[in-house]
This record gives structure tokens, C-alpha cells and sequence, in this order.
């Protein structure tokens, strides 16, 4: 998967929306998707002005409970990003249960909450969680079918193809102080 281009997706999608105060929730450091999400979302931020000095970086782990611990940490600090990027669904989904049970702050009109995947309970958590879809099933149909290939002609030269992520547009993403339109993006 271009794990890169997704967080690009999420990255454009907040800068549009009118984030300029943005946390970001990183995976752990030593798996590649993590890396690679946070580079891309980073990049997209920069090349759009805003300095890192608005960026947040918080560190999870890619549960649930990171993201719920993440929230506390913000919350305990005081001084709130506008906007979260959550490396995956599971972080983002915690984040969201902490700010609920918390009370002060809602998702979006006071915080707009972005994650990545695309898992089953994106469409089904309150509000449906803003999301990078990445097509495993896509993934898996071509995988079957170069196997098949490779079983027919043995020689057939190894190749690689990345599946292109989809920004999921719902409801956990909302317009940030200082506004603006955004990209064409899927809607569930």
C-alpha cells in the first residue's frame, strides 16, 4: 500500500479544511507504515506553510488505548490542537471514546479527528470516523491472480504494484478556524 500518499490525503485534507494547529498521533517507530504515514503528512504540512512549531507529535502504539492515553495527555496539557491525525483507525477511535467520556471537547465542532485503514468500525463508531481506505481486498484479488500467473509461466519476472489508498470523507472531520474548501474525496 502507498502508505505515504494516504497520509498525504488525510495531511490535505485537514490543511484544506482550515487546521493550522494539528497534533499528530504516530504508530511505532520501527515499523515502515508508521514511518512512512508520518513523513507524508509532515511533508503535506510544510509544503503548505505551516511550521512545526503548530505540529504536536504524540506517540502510540497503534491500539486503541494509545489513543485513549493520547487524549488524556492533550486534555491534562490544556493548550488543544484543532485537529488530530491518528496513524490508524484503532488510535483514532480512542482518541474519540476519551474526548467523549472527557465532555469538553466534541468531535468535530470543537476538533476534527482523521485516521487510517479504514477498519469495519470507521462506519460504525459516533461520529463515523473520517478515514484512508486501504483496499485489502484489491490487494488480495491481484495477489491470487499473480500467483495464477506465476503457476502458468514460471519465468514471469517478479513485480510489485501499490494499491492507491481513498480518502473517506464522514463525520469526524469538520472546518478549522481559518476555513476553506476541500478536495474530491469518497464519501460513505
Amino acid at each position: 500500500f502507498d502508505n505515504r500518499a494516504g497520509a498525504e490525503a488525510a495531511a490535505t485534507h485537514l490543511a484544506e479544511l482550515g487546521h493550522r494547529h494539528i497534533a499528530i498521533l504516530t504508530g511505532p517507530a520501527d515499523q515502515a507504515a508508521s514511518v512512512e504515514r508520518e513523513e507524508g503528512a509532515l511533508a503535506i504540512w510544510a509544503a503548505r506553510g505551516i511550521p512545526s512549531t503548530a505540529i504536536r507529535k504524540l506517540h502510540g502504539d497503534f491500539t486503541r488505548d494509545s489513543g485513549r492515553k493520547a487524549a488524556e495527555q492533550l486534555l491534562k496539557a490544556g493548550a488543544m490542537p484543532s485537529a488530530i491525525f491518528a496513524l490508524n483507525d484503532e488510535m483514532a477511535i480512542g482518541l474519540m471514546e476519551a474526548f467523549r467520556a472527557d465532555g469538553r471537547y466534541r468531535v468535530p465542532q470543537d476538533i476534527s479527528i482523521i485516521g487510517f485503514d479504514d477498519i469495519f468500525w470507521a462506519n460504525s463508531c459516533v461520529p463515523a470516523l473520517t478515514s484512508v481506505r486501504l483496499d485489502k481486498g484489491l490487494l488480495g484479488r491481484m495477489t491470487v491472480q499473480r500467483i495464477l500467473d506465476r503457476i502458468q509461466e514460471p519465468s514471469l519476472a517478479a513485480s510489485s504494484t501499490k494499491v492507491e489508498p481513498q480518502l473517506v470523507l464522514r463525520n469526524s472531520t469538520a472546518q478549522g478556524p481559518a476555513g476553506a474548501a476541500g478536495p474530491d474525496v469518497i464519501t460513505s
